[in-house]
């Protein structure tokens, strides 16, 4: 996330590339590129939630212009961690769980990160990049969310 924040692409991809060049862990039954995007992801939006006033919802403001903003695969990957916090988060109120139902209504329910892209290097090493861009987006609105003034 560092080298996408810089603006080094390269080195992201470079470091996206050497990540899926790492064994499957098979005591978990994950790859552990396409694990660690969507739990990047995953664990922004719950930050978001967990730091926010309990009767404020612009955490899922800020989720939804995530989704709205991502390339295809990675608004997948927020829909699918959208619909994993809608399963995990007993606090949400009832206006929040109706909305994320909503964001999330075709998510299939435990797909593994990425299902939906070819099993070609190319195309799972931009579809990481992309879940990482969307995930650095959501940091963004956050800290503009936060500043004095906002």
């Amino acid at each position: 996330m560092r080298r996408l924040e810089s603006g080094d692409e390269d080195r992201a991809r470079t470091y996206v590339e050497r990540a899926f060049r790492l064994p499957r862990d098979e005591h978990d039954e994950i790859d552990p590129a396409p694990w660690a995007a969507h739990m990047t992801l995953f664990n922004a939006l719950v930050d978001d939630v967990e730091a926010s006033p309990d009767d404020e919802d612009a955490w899922l403001d800020r989720a939804e212009r995530v989704l709205a903003d991502a390339a295809p695969v990675a608004a997948d990957e927020v829909r699918a961690a959208l619909r994993s916090m809608l399963e995990s988060m007993a606090e949400l109120t009832p206006a929040e769980t109706s909305r994320l139902r909503g964001l999330t209504r075709r998510v299939v329910e435990d797909a593994e990160p990425l299902a939906g892209v070819p099993d070609e290097p190319e195309a799972r090493t931009v579809a990481v990049l992309e879940v990482l861009a969307a995930a650095l987006h959501h940091r963004r609105l956050v800290a503009e969310a936060r500043e004095p003034g906002a």
